[in-house]
């Protein structure tokens, strides 16, 4: 931080040399750093060049740290969230009381990819390669979060979003719009249970209806992918809402999907 002040005030002084008076705290790195003010401008200014890559250098050999690629997309595309991200919203979880403080870490960790996975085990010296221990493909972060194809961890996945799915179904169910939901993929009724969520039998019945792709068979309907609800939005009643949408001829339903 010393380096850094130095160095923007030797930058924008029109003079040839710069005294800097210095509180008794920095005693000892006032001798180094009042020898380093003394010199001409541009002598300055490669001193604290040099005295700066050497500081990167040892930090980067020794704690994995200051050399970021600031050109790299995944750099720039965090830079560029700054511009739109709505802080209440993107902060909210550090004082959610909900998440304890592990969960926040972990949060920070995967955001600045230093969540401690094979890749960074290897890295370390501390496992003979990155690959993930339980499927064998390379490990990341992003394989850790939803990536690993081994059966336990994609069931703990489907899982976590279908957790994440129940909660929205749940919200819409209690509003305006509860009765336009005609189908629910989030779940069983026993999972939909331990949510204190109940969902009419033909909107949990997890198979597309008829109607929706009517060159399919009743067998192709149960196997193709589906989405994790359909809502209907009905033409002609005010606010688009009904709470029985079972009631409104198919002619005038316009249906929307959760994915």
């Amino acid at each position: 931080m010393l380096l850094s002040l130095t160095m923007g005030m030797t930058k924008h002084s029109h003079q040839h040399h710069l005294t800097v008076i210095l509180p008794p705290i920095y005693t000892g790195l006032q001798k180094r750093t009042m020898r380093l003010l003394a010199l001409p401008l541009k002598s300055t200014l490669h001193h604290y060049k040099t005295l700066r890559d050497k500081l990167k250098a040892h930090v980067s050999k020794h704690h994995g740290l200051g050399d970021a690629n600031t050109n790299s997309g995944y750099y720039n595309y965090w830079k560029g969230l700054l511009t739109s991200v709505n802080p209440t919203t993107s902060n909210s979880f550090w004082s959610n009381k909900i998440i304890n403080i592990s969960q926040k870490r972990n949060v920070m960790k995967f955001g600045t990819d230093t969540l401690y996975t094979q890749r960074m085990a290897h890295l370390y010296g501390r496992a003979t390669n990155s690959s993930c221990l339980l499927c064998h493909q390379p490990d990341s972060r992003i394989h850790m979060l939803s990536g690993c194809q081994n059966a336990s961890i994609q069931n703990m996945v489907t899982e976590r979003h279908n957790i994440a799915s129940r909660l929205i179904i749940k919200t819409l169910n209690k509003g305006d719009f509860g009765g336009n939901i005609i189908l629910t993929d989030i779940g069983s009724e026993t999972r939909l249970a331990q949510q204190s969520l109940v969902l009419p039998a033909h909107v949990a019945n997890r198979t597309l209806p008829q109607w929706l792709l009517p060159n399919l068979s009743a067998e192709e309907l149960r196997s193709c992918s589906r989405p994790d609800a359909i809502c209907i939005l009905t033409v002609g009643t005010k606010n688009g809402h009904q709470r029985d949408i079972q009631a409104v001829h198919p002619s005038r339903w316009v249906y929307t999907s959760l994915k």
